[in-house]
């Protein structure tokens, strides 16, 4: 999340925190001033900012420090960087390091901070990592990271590169350039086109060693954890080292998932579970079965009775689309039948900007955190009395930009349904369960409310519509638009929250 951060000079902000330590100025100060230039950091930061300016200038070289970029946080993503300096087609970046970190963990970051700089559009990166402990300053050039005595010599060279103008450090990046989905992005999902965190590296090790004495495992990950890629690159190995792997969509399939079954991967619909039930396996196999929350409890005993491989359950029990679904019971359910969880908690995907206005959606006494305000740069809302007026705008839209629609899904019990107009034109959230998208326009009707505990409420259809439209805003990675259709209330919370 980047609140618009301003360039700095690096030894304004080490006199800031002196005054601050000095008792010239106080600390509600210094978080407004913070405030004022879209950053925050530690007492710890502060002291290896200044440990690194003094470090440089103890070569005796004139050392340029402002046009600087303070922590920077990738769009989208809960990843970082320290400092960042662009100058005409260069980027520098450097990081910052107090302790208790080994060679290879800071050449990693560098890595992985390489991965993401390198879908800009500049051309000459340059990176640098920097220890406050022991002065340590090391470059990653290539998969060579060396510290040698013209690695400070060179930084300094860098440092001392002009600043280019009118940068908007916030344009840096586009999501959709280095997030990758299995079902939106196939192709670059087995091209290898993406960077599993450490933490998901480590849940896909602990799938391993629970199955080695177990055939079954549950993996939970919530919207944003990267749940379906963990399972989905999972799937990818066990497969290259020979193992045979099947995969059940708890759902209809995408085109990313027949796309993927064109290149060698097994998956099926859910209305194809007997069909998977009938085959011969064994332990050498391995029965996936994505987005488990959707399946009842009934189908889910029948796979473990039924089924010698190796299971995997994977889901979110809190994406569910209907009360009846086996979603609320899954935790309950593993810790009944002895089922070890891996649990993915680290968001990957991640925009707090957009977080805290879906909590301000979903709950009207949802108390906005002042610390991340709603930036309505990337939410818009548009209204309509009707649905005729709503269908005619909706059809230009989905002609005319790069949106996403996602309208919410009709009733199957009753025989009309107010959103059935719209759910032959449009995917629904039970269409696109799983994927993600850059830009999601999202339909609400005028049976959506609150109830006297401010929660987000529904009447009239079979699959609640709350729970439908929080599916459908949990796929965005950057840009929301609301269509609210008849609904007062629901415009009248959304407009004060982008207030």
């Amino acid at each position: 999340m980047n609140k618009n951060i301003k360039p700095v000079n690096l030894h304004s902000i080490c006199d800031l925190n002196f005054a601050l330590k000095s008792n010239r100025i106080n600390n509600d100060l210094v978080k407004k001033y913070e405030q004022y230039l879209g950053i925050t950091l530690k007492d710890s930061e502060y002291n290896d900012i200044h440990n690194l300016i003094n470090y440089l200038y103890s070569f005796n070289l004139p050392v340029k420090v402002d046009g600087i970029f303070l922590d920077y946080h990738i769009p989208a993503m809960s990843k970082e960087m320290d400092i960042i300096k662009i100058s005409d087609n260069i980027i520098l970046n450097i990081e910052l390091k107090s302790k208790d970190k080994t060679l290879e963990e800071r050449k990693n970051q560098l890595i992985q901070n390489r991965f993401y700089l390198s879908k800009t559009k500049y051309d000459n990166i340059f990176y640098f990592s920097y220890k406050s402990s022991d002065n340590s300053l090391y470059q990653l050039e290539d998969d060579s990271f060396t510290s040698t005595d013209q690695t400070p010599i060179k930084l300094i060279e860098l440092l001392n590169k002009p600043n280019k103008d009118n940068v908007h450090i916030e344009d840096l990046l586009i999501p959709s350039d280095y997030l990758v989905s299995p079902f939106n992005d196939p192709q670059r999902f087995l091209d290898g086109e993406y960077l599993l965190t450490n933490s998901q590296k480590s849940k896909e090790v602990e799938l391993t060693q629970i199955l080695s004495t177990n055939n079954c495992v549950f993996l939970s990950g919530n919207p944003g954890t990267g749940k379906t890629l963990v399972l989905y690159d999972y799937a990818k190995k066990l497969i290259s080292e020979g193992n045979s792997v099947y995969i059940l969509h708890g759902g209809n399939l995408n085109d990313g998932h027949e796309y993927l079954k064109q290149h060698g991967l097994n998956i099926y619909p859910i209305f194809k579970l007997q069909e998977i039930l009938s085959m011969n396996n064994d332990t050498n196999t391995y029965f996936m079965i994505d987005e488990v929350q959707r399946l009842n409890e009934t189908q889910i005993t029948e796979i473990r009775q039924t089924m010698n491989a190796k299971l995997i359950f994977a889901g979110d029990p809190n994406q569910v689309l209907n009360k009846n679904e086996f979603g609320t019971r899954l935790k309950e359910y593993a810790k009944e039948n002895s089922i070890a969880t891996v649990k993915l908690t680290n968001k990957v995907r991640s925009n707090q900007n957009l977080a805290e206005f879906i909590k301000g959606i979903m709950n009207s006494h949802y108390p906005v955190d002042k610390n991340y305000p709603i930036n309505n740069k990337h939410i818009s809302i548009e209204y309509f009395n009707n649905d005729d007026e709503a269908l005619f705008y909706i059809d230009r839209l989905k002609k005319e930009s790069s949106f996403k629609i996602l309208v919410l899904p009709g009733s199957i019990r009753f025989q009309k349904d107010m959103y059935s107009i719209y759910n032959h034109l449009h995917e629904n959230a039970y269409n696109v369960i799983g994927q993600e998208f850059d830009n999601v326009a999202t339909l609400l009707g005028s049976n959506i409310t609150y109830s006297d505990n401010g929660k987000l409420v529904s009447n009239g259809t079979y699959y609640d519509s709350g729970m439908a439209l929080f599916q459908n805003i949990t796929r965005t990675r950057l840009n929301l638009k609301l269509i609210i259709v008849n609904n007062p209330q629901l415009l009248e919370r959304c407009i004060n929250l982008l207030k």
